[in-house]
């Protein structure tokens, strides 16, 4: 995998950051975006990126940001919130720039075309979210910049079918009766351990959920990937995937 993009994003805010304090907001979801923002941290650690972590419904901190006069950057967190779907990141990061001289969205997904002033946005596939945000710029989702290598792989069972139970699937998991969608009453802050543990131990997953997906290939899983109610998934995969993981097989 090609990580000079990762190399790209850390230079891009590192020069649009000169004499700015930073702010990390996470985007909300389940334990996909746990694993987003496991790596995003990660990631700031590795460049030397000196960050604060804010919540959405962080008044003191954004009270706080009011009395600080000096120039601020909000950091968005990377992920699916820019979509019919769920609509997380335009209103999120729209009700917070008042605060801030500028904002930088980490690598998403976008449905559509965004214009917010004073922001940067990255985007995590070079297909529709390219043709719908041309002026963005790409990175693979930060889930990838996730190192496996101090994972104890035990490979104790055969396999597991990971579908999703909410609105953004197809129901692909009413075929398995033993299928469990194991992200989603989680949220971006939890701890991902377990989660790494619980896909850690299968030889073979079977999923629609791109970060369960992103995972799996990571800790070197046969991985059935299945596409979702939009363009998502296959757009990740054929951006990031495809010639990366050849354990990977896409499912349209």
């Amino acid at each position: 995998m090609n990580y000079i993009v990762f190399q790209i994003l850390a230079e891009t805010i590192n020069d649009m950051c000169k004499g700015s304090k930073i702010y990390y907001l996470a985007n909300p979801g389940n334990l996909g975006d746990a694993l987003i923002r496991h790596s995003t941290l990660i990631f700031f650690n590795d460049f030397n990126i000196p960050y604060h972590e804010i919540s959405l419904d962080s008044k003191k901190a954004l009270f706080n940001l009011m009395l600080y006069r000096k120039k601020k950057t909000l950091i968005y967190g990377g992920g699916g919130g820019w979509c019919s779907n769920w609509n997380i990141g335009f209103p999120a990061v729209k009700s917070k720039l008042k605060y801030f001289n500028q904002a930088i969205v980490l690598p998403s997904t976008y449905e559509k075309s965004y214009l917010l002033k004073n922001t940067v946005f990255f985007r995590r596939d070079n297909y529709e979210s390219k043709i719908n945000m041309p002026n963005s710029h790409f990175c693979h989702d930060m889930a990838f910049y996730f190192n496996p290598e101090s994972i104890n792989i035990n490979n104790s069972e055969d396999e597991a079918h990971f579908f999703r139970t909410d609105l953004e699937g197809k129901q692909l998991g009413l075929k398995y009766p033993n299928n469990r969608d194991i992200t989603k009453d989680k949220n971006q802050y939890d701890d991902i351990n377990p989660f790494i543990h619980e896909i850690s131990k299968y030889n073979k997953i079977y999923t629609d959920k791109l970060h369960i997906a992103i995972l799996a290939a990571k800790l070197n899983k046969d991985v059935e990937f299945y596409s979702g109610n939009y363009f998502k998934n296959k757009a990740v995969f054929l951006s990031s995937m495809k010639d990366n993981f050849p354990k990977v097989k896409f499912i349209e």
